[in-house]
């Protein structure tokens, strides 16, 4: 078993999440990783989908220490369309 903190970085493929699984060293955690992407660009990223309930309920968890989340809608339009989901996720 690993000494390493396990960081689950939610919305990862976004640019402050990525920026931030940059900053955290892989070699100081353990990184999970999320995305809103039905089909991830790498296998070890997990599917997540805030506005999707089962998505929520089939994320492995297991051994997570700390959340990050860096998930969000900034799209100002999509915003201004649809506030209260916009709202639900943000």
């Amino acid at each position: 078993m690993s000494d390493k903190k396990t960081i689950l970085i939610v919305g990862a493929d976004s640019d402050l999440g990525t920026s931030l699984a940059n900053y955290l060293n892989q070699n100081l955690y353990e990184l999970v990783f999320t995305s809103r992407k039905k089909n991830p660009p790498l296998k070890c990223i997990q599917y997540l989908d805030l506005s999707d309930k089962d998505s929520i309920e089939n994320l492995n968890l297991e051994g997570i220490e700390v959340s990050v989340i860096c998930a969000s809608i900034t799209d100002q339009k999509k915003c201004e369309e649809d506030p209260m989901h916009t709202y639900n996720i943000n």
